[in-house]
């Protein structure tokens, strides 16, 4: 039932803020709604139901490092949805193209390094670019966003703050209930998974 309601609220946040976009042109809408189709289809990479339909095809297939590009692409959808969300290009102009240029490179970098392990057949290097590369580069961005939200006049930077507060909660809940077992609980992971994609979609909509 979770799995149900996880993915057709993705799906319905993503054509309904594309529908919003197309009449009202505000970016905020466009880039939240790609942030929701691409977290839809990272979701579907890991689904337990439909193991033998996509999990296993798609690991077993030229295009498995779509499980790290998805997460490239949506993470950088968010923070272009911040931007949009934050008027930055107006309170912060310095930041918001720095912000800009950054992401650009990221996507870029990312589609790049895909396509190289589609011909490659799975070549690491992918693995390598997103754990030492795109995680920590992005910790910077994110660490400072924080501080830069909080300095916005009209308020909407709290929705921003509390949404990432509320993402890392559920991730350090991840690492603490791992290191105290000392295994991995699939069921588990996915369920907190499955929740906080839940808690944050809905957040951010009241923002919106």
């Amino acid at each position: 039932m979770l799995w149900s309601f996880v993915t057709s609220g993705l799906a319905i946040y993503f054509l309904l803020c594309i529908l919003i976009y197309l009449q009202s042109k505000q970016k905020s809408f466009l880039y939240y709604g790609l942030y929701n189709f691409f977290l839809l289809t990272y979701v579907f990479t890991k689904t337990p139901f439909h193991v033998e339909e996509i999990v296993k095809p798609l690991t077993n297939s030229p295009f498995a490092s779509y499980n790290w590009f998805s997460q490239v692409i949506y993470n950088s959808m968010l923070f272009m949805f911040y931007r949009a969300f934050l008027d930055m290009k107006v309170h912060f102009p310095k930041f918001d193209k720095l912000l800009h240029r950054f992401l650009i490179i990221q996507v870029s970098m990312a589609s790049l390094l895909f396509a190289y392990t589609i011909f490659t057949q799975n070549h690491p290097v992918f693995n390598h670019y997103f754990f030492y590369f795109f995680i920590p580069s992005m910790s910077v961005f994110v660490i400072y966003a924080l501080y830069i939200s909080l300095k916005i006049p009209n308020k909407l930077g709290y929705f921003i703050v509390v949404g990432v507060v509320l993402y890392n909660f559920f991730c350090v809940l991840l690492s603490l209930r791992f290191v105290c077992s000392g295994k991995r609980n699939r069921t588990f992971e996915l369920f907190l998974h499955w929740y906080h994609t839940r808690i944050d979609s809905v957040y951010f909509r009241f923002g919106l």
